[in-house]
């Protein structure tokens, strides 16, 4: 759906949608005029629909699943080095604020 159908279609959408008023369309989709009230839950949900509507499904293939699944075990084996680490300074440390970092960066990285 290009840029001007979807304005065409929120444009239509709205004039279907209001309860009173007017919806001026007169000098094209770049400068529309609304006046009056309008559903913008009604207005949103059939924008919503139209644009899944255009979706076409993904083909998967199994390279793509096999390096997404390699990267995410990469990155979950350098956490867990990452927090071994962390963990080998917080026991040698004794600076209580160098301590208190060392807990924060080993919650950002997660359990």
């Amino acid at each position: 759906m290009s840029l001007e159908q979807l304005a065409e279609s929120i444009a239509e959408s709205l004039a279907r949608h209001q309860s009173r008023g007017l919806v001026d369309g007169a000098k094209g989709m770049t400068d529309v005029i609304i006046h009056g009230h309008v559903d913008l839950v009604g207005v949103a949900n059939e924008v919503l629909l139209a644009s899944i509507a255009e979706l076409k499904p993904v083909r998967k293939s199994w390279s793509g699943w096999f390096i997404a699944k390699t990267y995410a075990r990469q990155g979950h084996l350098r956490n867990e080095r990452e927090l071994e680490k962390l963990a080998e300074r917080l026991e040698r440390t004794s600076n209580l604020a160098e301590a208190a970092i060392i807990r924060l960066r080993s919650r950002e990285i997660g359990p």
